[in-house]
């Protein structure tokens, strides 16, 4: 009897239970697949006080160091590089597999995920975005969430107002004006930022010294053999709205500060953003180009299928505890 069957015959079993909730439980059930990528950002303790939108980036060391412990009896643990590997080799793993990445570059990687991974002698990679280490970021997602919480209302200069009295309805605001700020972003993100932003300060008073990792942070995780480094562009862009040349440039100008600092290839990417609005086959087209072995997506879930799989378009799924 399959897992799948398993769960049916159990789920019949609930006492009380109808019909369309035992669907609804069964649809609940993902099945693992081959295996999944999954894709985290920051690994620290969770702020109360902060928005939803932002904490959903971060899970908890304890709960990190809680899913590794767990899913270790059922799942091996891979590097990008195997992962590659298993795809061009057709070969069907014996048992699934988990491939954990983490995105942009940000300093609790370091200090709170790197520790986790190397006492469980897990391999991970972090995609760099080299605004971070070059402290040229724009974390405008911190600022937007400075604003609004602070703020009872906000108002776009295209005169479109949102509410922000409490706090559903500043994440609501914090969702709906990062869906307008990435549908009108060009070249000069920031520029975009504080022109729809123009009634708020331009003061930028996030530390990136305290958020990004440094050149240094990523000079010392890269000694590591557990530790992938990968591109994530120079300037977290959302590529689709790039003409060809500047998103090219884009990816391949992040590719190479990496390895010039580092003094070793860089041969895995992560688009950012990496939804089906920022990515498609253009961006599948351009990575390729650069010459990196896999590029991967910011959604699609577990591997239902090896054989074909597009190693430019590798799906992942979020790791959260909220």
């Amino acid at each position: 009897m399959s897992t799948v069957q398993k769960i049916k015959k159990i789920i019949k079993k609930i006492p009380g239970v109808k019909p369309l909730l035992r669907l609804r439980y069964f649809l609940r059930y993902e099945r693992p697949g081959f295996g999944t990528i999954y894709m985290l950002h920051r690994v620290c303790p969770h702020d109360p006080k902060a928005l939803h939108p932002n904490e959903n980036l971060k899970v908890s060391p304890e709960f990190l160091e809680r899913f590794i412990i767990k899913k270790r009896k059922r799942y091996d643990f891979i590097s990008l590089d195997s992962l590659a590997e298993i795809i061009n080799s057709g070969i069907k793993p014996k048992r699934p597999f988990i491939c954990f990445t983490l995105d942009d570059g940000y300093k609790d990687n370091l200090e709170y995920a790197a520790p986790i991974f190397e006492k469980h002698k897990v391999p991970y990679a972090i995609y760099v975005t080299t605004c971070f280490p070059d402290r040229t970021a724009f974390l405008w997602w911190f600022i937007l969430e400075d604003i609004i919480l602070n703020n009872s209302s906000i108002k776009l200069s295209n005169g479109t107002i949102f509410s922000a009295k409490n706090k559903d309805e500043k994440e609501e605001t914090f969702l709906a004006v990062r869906t307008v700020l990435l549908e009108n972003s060009k070249t000069d993100f920031k520029e975009t930022f504080y022109s729809l932003l123009a009634d708020y300060t331009r003061q930028n008073s996030f530390d990136l010294n305290t958020y990004a990792l440094s050149w240094e942070d990523i000079t010392t995780l890269a000694a590591s053999p557990l530790c992938t480094i990968g591109a994530h562009t120079k300037n977290h862009a959302a590529l689709s709205k790039l003409d060809k040349t500047f998103a090219f440039e884009e990816i391949m100008q992040g590719k190479n500060e990496l390895e010039n600092k580092l003094g070793k290839p860089v041969v895995h990417f992560a688009y950012p953003y990496g939804s089906a609005a920022e990515v498609s086959e253009r961006e599948y087209a351009l990575a390729k180009k650069c010459g990196v072995k896999t590029a991967v997506l910011s959604y699609g879930g577990n591997f239902k299928r090896l054989h074909g799989c597009n190693l430019f378009a590798l799906p992942r799924k979020m790791l959260t505890d909220l």
